[in-house]
């Protein structure tokens, strides 16, 4: 095989490969922020007849990095809204009615120890105030959300080690085929230098040009697909290691010395 028929026969599985497994990385992101959307949509209730109470509690979450929205109903909105949602016609006796105000409360943060705290520290701080707090609600979501980020980083090591499997055979056959080659060309008078420059040069473009070409495909489609990603997820690091690893262990493999 011919040193450069087989760098060209690597390089577009290399691209296919690396792209794969950004593209799992990505989608594995997605399932998980689309888990804590759920999360997030389940809103804290706290009710209390002392309205100039709820307006403090709501400046003090407001100021609170874990909390993404609050917004207070009045009893007298919260009437209206009853009269009018379920058609009421005794309309005297629901604005009779001692009915409490209603704060609610959406949280932002994707830990659950973080909206525990803060419920524990309102009920310390606030008094005459009743909160309803969906805990089974969260203890689901939460669970759920547990078991995905395990079975899919299981998922997320087993395409990785297939991947580096497949990378260090593909090399370990190019290296293979190529030994005549350079057993005829040293016995000719070739410098051997040349062959450990080669090696580390192809493997410099076996690890650059895939890459860049893999994570700018997966860019470019996760922007049309208007998919949010996070390229700042520790796990992306796992592709750009890959080839220099394979490498590595094809250069032990293969009885090479640098």
């Amino acid at each position: 095989m011919k040193l450069k028929h087989g760098l060209w026969i690597q390089l577009p599985l290399s691209m296919i490969f690396l792209a794969t497994l950004i593209l799992y990385i990505v989608w594995r992101q997605t399932l998980i922020n689309d888990a804590y959307q759920k999360i997030k949509a389940v809103p804290v209730l706290i009710y209390s007849y002392d309205l100039n109470q709820l307006n403090d509690l709501q400046i003090f979450l407001k100021k609170d990095p874990s909390v993404s929205l609050v917004k207070i109903e009045t009893a007298d909105s919260l009437k209206d809204l009853l009269i009018n949602n379920y058609n009421i016609s005794s309309n005297e006796l629901v604005q009779q009615s001692r009915i409490p105000n209603l704060l609610t409360v959406y949280f932002s943060c994707d830990k659950k120890i973080e909206i525990l705290n803060l419920i524990s520290q309102i009920r310390q701080q606030y008094s005459n105030i009743l909160i309803d707090y969906p805990k089974d609600v969260y203890q689901q979501l939460f669970t759920e959300v547990k078991q995905l980020k395990e079975m899919t980083l299981y998922g997320l090591i087993l395409l990785s080690v297939l991947i580096l499997f497949v990378f260090i055979l593909l090399r370990l056959i190019f290296e293979i085929s190529s030994k005549e080659y350079w057993r005829i060309y040293i016995n000719a008078g070739g410098s051997p230098s040349k062959k450990h420059i080669l090696f580390w040069l192809y493997s410099l473009t076996l690890w650059f040009f895939p890459l860049v070409i893999a994570f700018a495909s997966i860019i470019l489609w996760a922007n049309s697909k208007n998919i949010h990603y996070n390229f700042y997820d520790a796990f992306l690091t796992i592709p750009i290691f890959l080839s220099p690893c394979s490498a590595f262990i094809t250069l032990i493999f293969s009885g090479r010395k640098s």
